[in-house]
């Protein structure tokens, strides 16, 4: 029981760190979204529009080097939202690991786990049926939020 207590401390502990550090990175890549967004609208506009039929027309070759600058403007872009979202899929990993550890103390010392016990709360604890409850929910939620790992959480 002891042990399924620290490892349920332990486990939202860590998730409260990862809430953090996931809210921190998901604003720090609005800025890059929105440049995304911003790009792709540049490019569909360049896509569109008949430079034969504006002043620029007398620069042949201004709508493929524009093409080029966007689209390699863009995919500098998408390596940066690749690698935010590898840290945002770390984060989704350590929540899913410590929902299964936990799940596996629970599993191996469940016998010795009276059911009183496990349903026990007080005014200051949570009883450990609810905190198993929410370790769950976390760890769905986190799946959720990073569909890639959702197979691996379940």
């Amino acid at each position: 029981m002891q042990k399924l207590d620290a490892q349920l401390a332990k486990s939202f502990s860590v998730i409260a760190t990862i809430s953090q550090e996931w809210r921190a990175v998901v604003a720090s890549s609005e800025a890059d979204v929105k440049s995304l967004l911003n790009l792709s609208e540049q490019l569909q506009c360049c896509d569109t529009v008949d430079i034969e039929s504006t002043e620029f027309r007398v620069f042949a070759d201004l709508k493929p080097c524009l093409r080029y600058k966007l689209i390699s403007a863009i995919e500098i872009n998408m390596k940066q939202l690749r690698s935010i979202c590898g840290e945002l899929e770390v984060k989704c990993c350590t929540v899913n690991q410590e929902y299964r550890t936990t799940h596996r103390i629970y599993t191996e010392n469940k016998e010795h786990i009276p059911i009183d016990k496990a349903m026990a709360r007080s005014p200051t604890s949570p009883s450990q049926a609810d905190m198993m409850s929410w370790l769950h929910t976390l760890n769905t939620m986190f799946s959720h939020e990073y569909p890639s790992t959702r197979k691996q959480a379940m």
